[in-house]
């Protein structure tokens, strides 16, 4: 790989992790005031094809972890009877 290759890979590692990041605080911030959950539930997807698109199955597979890293908190967090949380 030249010079090039490797910022162009950089810039994309960082680009796909800031979306992550940046997906997970909104769903932060829209959880505290119970809206739908589900558009920024599917969102995860973009950071997942964008890693798979630029960097193949090993892309894919190391975005799979970040996101569901990032999603834990979500998963163990306040689960909830409302009937808006049950429908999501």
């Amino acid at each position: 790989m030249d010079k090039v290759t490797r910022t162009e890979e950089k810039r994309y590692l960082i680009f796909i992790a800031s979306l992550a990041v940046l997906i997970t605080l909104l769903h932060f911030l829209v959880f505290a005031n119970y809206s739908p959950l589900i558009v920024f539930e599917e969102l995860y997807y973009v950071p997942l094809l964008l890693g798979a698109l630029w960097f193949g199955l090993r892309g894919a597979l190391l975005t799979y972890v970040l996101v569901s890293l990032l999603y834990l908190p979500f998963f163990f967090g306040g689960w909830s009877t409302s009937s808006l949380a049950v429908a999501d």
